[in-house]
């Protein structure tokens, strides 16, 4: 074990001296709570309403029409030409055609026709066509109810059926919806962190030569791969405490009061997102180094772990398309059993200390197992010298 220390400390000592490898392992710490913090800005913009400026023309012929959209909050500016020009241009996000048979049309009892011009390819006028096409569809609700009334029929009978919903979701579980993107930048940043130090002190060791003075040296093979192996989890686990810091500081800084999110990353939830993670990092370290072992030089070993941590991404878009219920069978799959325990922290939903322990047990079991087939190849002189 004195051998190991002393690897992790060199290891340790090299990583922090390659700028590069650190700048590479600080971008996802950074760029994640970014993304995460530049997405609620934008739901929280998405969700407010907006004042909306409607141009139709012919308002004079619906006067009914045009006091019901003021009420709603509608400015209309009523226009002599049509809005066509405007909402192809830009200057209007929308507008509205009264028909000049609109005004008989009422009367007559009969559909009366408006046309809602729009600009489809225009995504930010997007959610004021919608309010508008809805407050629309309620007028013309109304009118339709008041014509029943007046021909002595009741509404109700033309609505055979009311739905109504009761949501039993508390607040959190319906703001882990929102912050399902934080388990998968968690489960990347225990991926990345430690890569560029296990392509070094693999691969790139064997490039440089070192590799085989190191193995030369009185120290055991399973002790300079547990150094190794070490120092990429230390690696892996700074990195993603800075990861759950850079989500920190986002949560404080999002708008999520307005969005109707009560949830504050605690001490208590920190500390337990760190440990449901460690064991991933065990894991991770343990099979990057044996992927990486198999690299005849760095860029091929840069080559094969980027396709090889696309594994943590996977689970993530599993349960985002088909989410399901935690089950303690996941409890012995890594990357997947971290990802549901990370989630239910997230929901506010008690951890089952049977599942955490099994996850923590199986991720050494795996570490051990995966070590051990490294120790193996460190004795093949193939695996050495590169041949």
């Amino acid at each position: 074990m004195r051998f190991a220390a002393t690897v992790l400390m060199k290891e340790l000592r090299d990583h922090l001296r390659d700028r590069r490898s650190l700048l590479a392992a600080l971008v996802l710490p950074i760029s994640g709570p970014l993304c995460f913090l530049l997405l609620f800005f934008v739901l929280d913009g998405w969700m407010r309403d907006r004042p909306i400026t409607l141009p139709i023309q012919g308002a004079e012929r619906a006067p009914g029409l045009v006091r019901f959209l003021e009420g709603e909050g509608i400015t209309v500016t009523p226009i002599a030409e049509r809005p066509e020009a405007r909402v192809k241009s830009g200057e209007s996000k929308l507008g509205l055609i009264v028909e000049p048979d609109f005004g008989d049309a009422l009367s007559k009892g009969e559909p009366a026709a408006l046309t809602l011009v729009v600009d489809r390819s225009n995504t930010a006028s997007a959610k004021d066509v919608q309010r508008v096409q809805m407050l629309l569809f309620s007028w013309s609700q109304q009118l339709g109810t008041l014509r029943l009334f007046a021909r002595g029929v009741d509404p109700t009978l033309a609505q055979p059926m009311k739905l109504s919903e009761l949501d039993i979701a508390t607040p959190a579980q319906r703001a882990a919806q929102l912050l399902t993107m934080i388990p998968l930048f968690l489960m990347m940043a225990a991926f990345i962190g430690g890569m560029n130090l296990v392509i070094d002190v693999t691969a790139g060791e064997r490039e440089r030569g070192s590799l085989e003075p190191l193995l030369l040296s009185s120290a055991s093979r399973l002790s300079i791969v547990l150094g190794k192996w070490a120092a990429a989890v230390v690696a892996s686990i700074a990195v993603v405490i800075l990861c759950l810091v850079g989500f920190a500081l986002a949560l404080l800084a999002a708008p999520l009061d307005s969005l109707g999110i009560p949830f504050t990353l605690t001490w208590g939830r920190f500390g337990a997102m760190l440990a449901i993670l460690v064991p991933l990092t065990f894991v991770g370290a343990a099979l990057q180094m044996l992927v990486a072992t198999f690299a005849h030089s760095f860029k091929e070993a840069q080559t094969y772990l980027s396709l090889f941590n696309l594994i943590p991404t996977l689970p993530a878009v599993l349960v985002l398309l088909n989410p399901f219920d935690s089950a303690l069978w996941m409890s012995f799959v890594p990357v997947l059993s971290q990802q549901m325990l990370v989630l239910d922290v997230v929901k506010l939903m008690p951890l089952a200390s049977a599942a955490v322990g099994i996850s923590w047990m199986t991720s050494l079991l795996y570490s051990g197992a995966t070590l051990w087939l490294v120790e193996r190849l460190f004795h093949k002189e193939a695996i050495i010298y590169g041949r």
